[in-house]
């Protein structure tokens, strides 16, 4: 079970991940994506000098991050722009240069285009003056809705 420590930290992240896709002044590709990333990295404390302390240098949620990091850095400029130029070919060679299964760069880029989803479900929403959501829950409620518009957007990005 967790703390509500831990609690308000995933509501906090949450937030600010949801504040980003809609505020971020660009399409959602892998260099957005990085970037919210890295922004929950840094509200979770787990940058700068803090990243050096043993407990926190050998968690997941760092390891997480780092192969991230590794994975769009050995993308091409246009592989980041749209992920899903990236093939059979270009996912080995993202996998081998960054140290990862080919598994792990299929997941990235399917996490890379479901935020590009949601970001364009969110912004919809809040330019049509409807509320967004607070929570994880309220999110997949929202979504799941007849009507909402999200379940065929999640459906066109399927290839």
């Amino acid at each position: 079970m967790k703390s509500d420590k831990e609690v308000a930290q995933a509501a906090e992240a949450f937030a600010l991940t949801l504040n980003s896709l809609v505020e971020l002044p660009r399409a959602m590709d892998a260099d957005a994506y990085l970037s919210i990333v890295q922004a929950g990295k840094a509200a979770a404390g787990l940058d700068g000098w803090r990243a050096s302390l043993p407990w926190v240098a050998s968690s997941a949620a760092v390891a997480e991050v780092t192969e991230v990091e590794k994975m769009i850095a050995a993308m091409t400029p246009a592989e980041r722009r749209q992920v899903r130029l990236l093939g059979g070919a270009a996912t080995r060679r993202v996998a081998a240069t960054s140290g990862v299964g080919a598994d792990k760069v299929d997941g990235l880029v399917r996490n890379v285009q479901t935020m590009a989803v949601l970001q364009k479900w969110l912004r919809k929403r809040k330019a049509a003056g409807r509320a967004l959501p607070k929570t994880r829950k309220e999110l997949q409620v929202m979504m799941a809705a007849p009507g909402s518009g999200a379940t065929m957007h999640m459906h066109s990005q399927r290839g």
